[in-house]
């Protein structure tokens, strides 16, 4: 792979930024109460002690950035994922990783009742990192360098047994199933940037691993599959 940017990447990454920007600043100005863009400005700068400015920088500003990280690390471990497995059509749901994540929460919850999201994201980072090291070693050849076919039937087939597990036990209790719902359906509904610092973290790991090897020589897609149906 080619470290070089073709000329479509070098205009279609500055207009993306761009387009991602003016979303940032819209979703400040848009809302249940439309606010004008210097009450906005107002905010950031400290002169303004409305209640405008509280809506600003209390409920909108942190509902932005929470949607900015948890975009960013969605695509990132996308593409993480597409690059370790060496398979363009890699995705959580199909490898087993979102079903490890759920079975995780609503054991968390009904076992030892968590129910907080520090724990939550504890459960479901221990589960998604179990299922996936569960998918890896079956998809592999013993241990070894990594099927995309295998590594594919091996997540459908864990995703399929999680997800039996994850449904019965929600739905012998509902408060489990409240808290099951809920995680899947997803919120930005965060009135704190203490909050994200939770999840920052991970995300600036995730994104450093990334880098270091940008530039990673990776087999053509023909290659992958060739290699991955002939065993």
């Amino acid at each position: 792979m080619s470290c070089s940017f073709s000329v479509t990447r070098a205009f279609a990454v500055p207009g993306l930024l761009l387009l991602l920007s003016l979303a940032a600043v819209l979703s400040l100005v848009i809302g249940a109460k439309p606010l004008p863009a210097a009450v906005v400005l107002e905010a950031f700068t400290g002169v303004c002690q409305s209640a405008d400015c509280t809506i600003v920088m209390d409920a909108r500003l942190p509902r932005t950035l929470a949607g900015l990280l948890a975009g960013g690390a969605l695509g990132l471990a996308g593409a993480l994922m597409q690059t370790l497995t060496r398979n363009p059509l890699a995705d959580p749901g199909i490898l087993g990783v979102n079903n490890g994540a759920s079975f995780a929460i609503v054991l968390g919850a009904a076992l030892f009742g968590f129910s907080t999201p520090l724990e939550q994201l504890f459960m479901a980072f221990s589960g998604a990192l179990i299922a996936s090291l569960i998918v890896a070693f079956t998809g592999s050849q013993g241990g070894g360098q990594l099927s995309p076919v295998r590594l594919t039937l091996a997540g459908v087939a864990l995703g399929a047994v999680l997800e039996g597990l994850t449904s019965g036990i929600a739905l012998l209790n509902p408060e489990v199933y409240d808290q099951l719902r809920f995680w899947q359906a997803g919120s930005l509904d965060i009135r704190s940037l203490q909050t994200l610092k939770v999840a920052l973290a991970p995300v600036l790991s995730l994104d450093r691993g990334a880098i270091s090897e940008p530039c990673a020589e990776q087999p053509e897609p023909r290659q992958r599959y060739r290699d991955g149906a002939g065993e």
